[in-house]
């Protein structure tokens, strides 16, 4: 199945080691416009140093490192994403 021409966003990619990073890159290889978002500091306080993001290589060239517990954050993330792919696709 393509998935060509369909527009992403996905949360929660801040290790590529993670499912949301896996995801992302699927979703990329199998023809979809994918804006990403994640947040190190999360994943270092979580996992300690070391064990936390590594974003040397991110799963998509729209990506927007993002801390989602700020109150303006998802709005801010949504107009980013909208701007970057000219929408997003939902499901109807």
């Amino acid at each position: 199945m393509s998935l060509t021409g369909r527009r992403v966003l996905i949360t929660g990619v801040s290790r590529r080691v993670g499912i949301a990073y896996t995801l992302a890159r699927r979703l990329v290889d199998e023809g979809a416009s994918v804006f990403a978002s994640g947040w190190a500091p999360q994943d270092v306080a979580s996992y300690g140093e070391g064990g936390g993001a590594d974003q040397a290589t991110p799963p998509t060239p729209h990506y927007l490192p993002l801390d989602l517990a700020e109150p303006d954050a998802p709005a801010r993330l949504i107009e980013a994403a909208h701007d970057a792919l000219g929408g997003l696709d939902r499901k109807s």
